[in-house]
């Protein structure tokens, strides 16, 4: 607001003239706006209702919503291993009210995060994330605000070659089984000095190079590689101790 009231203002204390002067070219510049002798500024000496001074001023702010846009999407769920076999890593894009939609795996590309890697694009490019894994979005797919997506993932399946037990069994006492079937003396070899091992391997047909080391401790049997185990199976070992 500013006061023409009387005595006369210079210097610093004139400023409030200089607020009118760029509240009003503001005020013209706008198309949508009648004209108006004093747009957006006041005299507060002439004004017997103050509670009304600012009415032209708020009817004419508008909310901007800029759109942001972006090309990476991070994958919460995890920071862990997960599958990403195709169909183990589904992505759905919701629009407004509406439902989810999943996203042909045409239009993104899974991305192991490189670093602090930025996921905005547009309006400036920003928004980084340390997330373990991203979704890349191909050209003509970028996610724009309002859309957002959804993503779900499968863990990955860790394979083992290798059962620990606490303490040296007697050899013939032996019984191994896996989901309830007994595995033959031929598919397994103990080994008979105690340490730690990891006890995660790669599978030819299904590995996953990046899968962690899974370390146990304790004496060990290693199994042959037909007769590895995956997480989820139920792994026993019966025997007698040779000491106790």
């Amino acid at each position: 607001a500013n006061s023409k009231c009387t005595p006369v203002r210079t210097g610093y204390w004139a400023s409030p003239l200089s607020y009118a002067a760029m509240s009003q070219s503001l005020y013209e510049s706008h198309s949508g706006f009648p004209y108006k002798a004093q747009a957006d500024h006041y005299d507060l000496c002439s004004q017997s209702n103050v509670s009304s001074v600012f009415a032209d001023v708020n009817s004419s702010i508008q909310q901007i919503i800029v759109p942001h846009t972006y090309k990476y999407w991070p994958i919460t769920s995890t920071d862990g291993v997960i599958d990403t076999q195709p169909g183990k890593i589904r992505v759905y894009k919701s629009t407004g009210n509406g439902a989810p939609v999943e996203m042909p795996a045409s239009t993104w590309d899974y991305l192991p995060n490189p670093g602090n890697q930025n996921t905005r694009i547009l309006p400036t490019v920003g928004e980084p994330t340390n997330r373990a894994h991203l979704i890349e979005f191909t050209s003509g797919n970028h996610i724009t605000y309002p859309d957002c997506v959804s993503i779900s993932t499968s863990s990955n399946l860790e394979y083992f070659g290798y059962i620990a037990i606490p303490k040296i069994p007697k050899m013939d006492s032996i019984v191994i089984k896996i989901n309830g079937a007994q595995i033959p003396a031929s598919g397994w070899t103990f080994m008979s000095a105690e340490g730690s091992q990891n006890i995660n391997i790669k599978v030819a047909h299904n590995g996953y190079p990046s899968t962690p080391p899974v370390m146990r401790s304790g004496y060990m049997f290693k199994l042959t590689s037909s007769h590895y185990y995956k997480s989820g199976d139920n792994v026993e070992v019966f025997y007698v101790p040779a000491s106790n």
